[in-house]
């Protein structure tokens, strides 16, 4: 049985998240953007990158992040890329 990992934080129930870095082709964004949404996940920024793409941040917890690079590289056709980073559990449930 599954289990998301918790840890207590001044009295709240904290999970684990992750700040996840796409690059995308332009024409994607938008397919991208609700992926995440559907997750949970938070954007934080979006940013033009080479021609043509784009740079979007996201905050995700990590169990929104299961299945969700083969998702990803569905909705691009193979053209995303993601990079994630841990971050601290320091969100309440």
């Amino acid at each position: 049985m599954v289990q998301v990992i918790t840890k207590e934080v001044e009295g709240k129930k904290c999970e684990p998240f992750e700040e996840a870095v796409v690059e995308v082709p332009e024409q994607y964004v938008g397919s991208v953007v609700e992926l995440f949404a559907q997750r949970k996940g938070e954007m934080t920024d979006l940013q033009p990158s080479l021609e043509g793409s784009s740079r979007l941040k996201f905050r995700i917890a990590t169990r929104g992040l299961l299945g969700l690079r083969n998702a990803l590289l569905t909705a691009t056709r193979g053209m995303g890329v993601m990079n994630t980073v841990s971050r601290r559990p320091d969100t309440p449930l």
